[in-house]
């Protein structure tokens, strides 16, 4: 089965098959509130390129149930937009769009001609659209302008320190 790579995609492409594996998980949150969004997956090709795909966070549960991460599969019967500039996980400029009838095959092929990871720098300027998710590490082009004192954070775990470092763009 032919499978096309991401560098390959065009907007409005339909009936494609992809054959991506999954990084990581999660439900995009309001920063300032408790209102979940979409659920929203980290996905990788073979030649490394990322792409990240949404879900109405009322099918959400059931991509959790199905999918695993770290996991190969070939995905099918999905769409595709332009990526928004709000959360982006990547800088891949489409998003794919999972709905229920979107399917999803594990696929046999060796794991090793996956990468397991991905790492991309970010412009200064794009530093606003990668937050709302710290468990998204994004290195930053730029220049550190000050560090706060450790101040601690209670949480639900008990406290936790916290730092706030603040950049500022170095061209």
């Amino acid at each position: 089965m032919d499978a096309t790579l991401l560098c390959n995609l065009k907007g409005g492409t339909r009936e494609v098959t992809l054959r991506l594996r999954l990084l990581h998980m999660w439900y995009a949150k309001n920063p300032s509130g408790t209102r979940v969004f979409n659920h929203c997956c980290l996905w990788v090709d073979q030649t490394g390129m990322l792409i990240q795909s949404l879900a109405d966070v009322s099918i959400g549960s059931e991509f959790e149930r199905v999918l695993r991460v770290g996991v190969i599969y070939v995905l099918r019967s999905f769409g595709l937009s332009a990526a928004r500039n709000l959360y982006r996980a990547c800088s891949f400029d489409l998003i794919i769009e999972l709905s229920a009838t979107t399917i999803f095959q594990a696929c046999s092929l060796p794991a090793a001609e996956f990468p397991t990871d991905s790492f991309e720098v970010v412009p200064y300027s794009e530093l606003s659209n990668r937050s709302g998710d710290n468990r998204i590490l994004a290195d930053v082009v730029g220049r550190l302008h000050s560090i706060s004192g450790i101040d601690h954070q209670v949480t639900n775990h008990g406290s936790t320190p916290k730092q706030v470092l603040v950049l500022e763009n170095a061209q």
